[in-house]
């Protein structure tokens, strides 16, 4: 190997160890063990693993008739899924529904973890079950 060639390629292992995000695809690196491993769906299964067991972990301290949903930065907050618009019936992602995205409603709740359209936009109104708002034609 010529000599011009080794830092090149010590700098780009060292780059690709120490930041994840310049890894090569198909790559997972941990930066407190300054490794990278091929991603394989027995890691991926692990980590899975791993944000269950954490999202069980913030379940049990949350208060009786809220769930453990993700926060958007890696952590969990309380959510009571029953009565919350923007998390209603379950965790967004996770099975729950955005109330106040519901296409043309202009009022919106959540009861007993289900969705209820109680206006709608021009040309619409609340469908039978409330749920969504229908074309009026």
């Amino acid at each position: 190997m010529r000599p011009s060639l080794v830092p090149r390629l010590l700098a780009s292992l060292v780059a690709h160890t120490l930041t994840p995000h310049l890894a090569p695809t198909g790559l997972s690196c941990n930066l407190s063990t300054h490794r990278c491993v091929a991603t394989t769906a027995k890691l991926l299964s692990i980590e899975s693993a791993r944000k269950a067991a954490r999202r069980q972990s913030a379940a049990s301290r949350c208060p009786d008739g809220a769930q453990a949903c993700p926060s958007g930065i890696g952590g969990f907050e309380c959510v009571y899924t029953s009565f919350e618009d923007t998390e209603c019936g379950g965790c967004l992602g996770l099975g729950g529904r955005d109330c106040s995205a519901i296409p043309n409603a202009l009022a919106t709740s959540c009861r007993k973890g289900a969705c209820v359209v109680h206006a709608c936009s021009g040309g619409y109104e609340p469908s039978d079950d409330g749920s969504d708002c229908v074309d009026m034609l």
